[in-house]
């Protein structure tokens, strides 16, 4: 394509004035961009195609509204106008800085070819009317010494006496009233909005003693209801309450102390007729947060202990000390970290042959293939005793670190000895979920004995396993959705409760 090169240009704000219209129209963003354009070296003429692009800084790195297109625009003695507006009104120029890139080229011929550097967008008439001279009208309309502060200088000068915004008929307490200070007394400028009594509805002032800032929003009668200020007593952070009731003496009800006696750590304290609640960030552990005793039960917290437990039949062990055998398992769905304390029962019936020994060992495990070295409690029928029937009752059980999710647990059984016959009835595993320990907690050690790589798996099939997976997560959907609408039918009578109090 033909080399284009724009050579001048210039944007404008468009002044018009249109006579008889009963009611000024508000501007857009639209505006006039007229330049000259050269085409290798001459003045151009003819028809081209402009784009424009609207940045935030010079280098043209940060584009902001709309990339505009004008074709077929004609240029005559490379001279040429079009009317931009990147993005409606008010949201574009709001006063920051603004820059322009120009791009051309021959109506529908080739690429675009931008004018470099980008143009800076410059003040325009109605831009500095709109900065100043709005502000000025309302000023003049509406109070004097307004109008004189904005013509004299940026001071208001209220030596004498507060400079008042109020409603037309006059009166400086009717409703809406804003006042504010000259000097506020001792303690610095002060703003008052009154109500339609004369009283403070609401007071923001400096506090006299550290030139911090006080706000005030009280009740029909003037007392303080709301209150936040910087922290006197430590001179730093921030202090907010809200008072829970006016009679008998103002109440503190809800406090924050953002730098709490010094320690820059924050306290809550809520307050009532019954009971007082502490939130502590200086402190951790129990004593962070202090409730009145019996406040919270287990529905609230949703993490309280909960259990699992399954019975059946058992499984016959088999002979041979590399293998162990499941009698049986049960998972359970924690709702956070803490502990399970697994049971598991049985009566294990020994066929015990006269001249050797019956032996084998049971436990509880977290892993289906091992037990824990503290868990091999065993079972033994001495090899003097004649053959016969032997039936023995086992318990076992076994405190494990768990964290929040399914958790899986395995009552296991392991012939040591080839002679014997080891079958197990009356079988039970419970799991017991504890959230909270009050002691020392010593998990179960890990299994130190030798590898089992040819195990004989009992208990339950893995379809089995699985659909005792998707039971436990039914039954911990159930308990929530239980425990929901327990707290929905607190939460109700609560604002049953709070409806009858505002109706007395």
């Amino acid at each position: 394509m033909r080399k284009t090169a724009l050579i001048r240009a210039m944007a404008c704000g468009v002044l018009a004035a249109t006579a008889g219209l009963a009611q000024a129209q508000p501007l857009t963003e639209t505006f006039t961009y007229q330049g000259r354009l050269s085409d290798t070296g001459a003045l151009a003429d003819g028809t081209y195609d402009f784009q424009f692009r609207l940045f935030t800084d010079a280098g043209a790195t940060t584009i902001i509204g709309n990339p505009i297109t004008r074709t077929n625009v004609q240029v005559v003695d490379g001279l040429f106008t079009v009317t931009v507006n990147f993005g409606g009104s008010g949201l574009l120029f709001t006063g920051d800085r603004r820059w322009l890139e120009v791009s051309v080229r021959p109506a529908g011929v080739g690429g675009y070819t931008a004018m470099s550097p980008a143009q800076e967008i410059t003040t325009a008439p109605h831009a500095t009317y709109s900065s100043y001279a709005g502000i000025a009208q309302i000023a003049e309309s509406s109070m004097g010494n307004l109008t004189d502060a904005y013509l004299n200088g940026p001071t208001l000068d209220a030596t004498a006496g507060d400079v008042a915004i109020e409603k037309s008929n006059g009166g400086i307490f009717d409703p809406a009233t804003l006042r504010i200070g000259g000097t506020g007394g001792s303690a610095g400028g002060e703003l008052f909005i009154t109500s339609s009594n004369g009283g403070n509805a609401i007071r923001a002032n400096a506090n006299g003693s550290n030139n911090g800032g006080n706000l005030q929003i009280f009740d029909a009668v003037g007392t303080p209801i709301i209150t936040a200020q910087m922290d006197v007593s430590t001179g730093s952070g921030g202090y907010f309450n809200v008072y829970r009731r006016n009679s008998g003496g103002s109440t503190v009800g809800f406090e924050v102390d953002g730098n709490w006696a010094g320690t820059e750590s924050t306290q809550v304290t809520i307050r009532g007729e019954a009971s007082t609640m502490f939130f502590r960030t200086n402190v951790t552990g129990d004593s962070a947060v202090q409730f009145p005793s019996g406040s919270i039960n287990a529905v609230e917290m949703l993490n309280e202990p909960g259990v699992a437990s399954i019975t059946s039949s058992g499984v016959v062990l088999t002979a041979n000390s590399a293998t162990m055998d499941i009698i049986t398992q049960r998972t359970i769905n924690c709702p956070t970290s803490g502990y399970v304390l697994v049971i598991a029962s049985a009566e294990a019936q020994v066929s015990h042959v006269l001249g050797s020994n019956s032996t084998a060992n049971f436990g509880v495990s977290s892993s289906d293939g091992s037990l824990p070295s503290s868990q091999d409690l065993e079972l033994r029928i001495p090899a003097i005793l004649p053959t016969a029937g032997y039936d023995n009752p086992i318990t076992v059980h076994g405190m494990f670190s768990v964290n929040s999710g399914f958790n899986t647990f395995y009552f296991l059984g392991d012939q040591n000895s080839t002679s014997g016959i080891f079958n197990t009835f009356d079988v039970t595993l419970s799991c017991i979920f504890i959230p909270t320990p009050y002691g020392t907690i010593s998990s179960p050690s890990t299994w130190d004995g030798p590898d089992i790589s040819n195990r004989f798996v009992g208990g339950l099939t893995p379809e089995e396993s699985q659909a005792e997976i998707d039971q436990s997560i039914l039954d911990n959907e159930f308990r929530i959705q239980r425990e929901l609408q327990s707290m929905r039918a607190r939460l109700e009578e609560m604002e049953r409760l709070m409806a009858r109090e505002e109706q007395q």
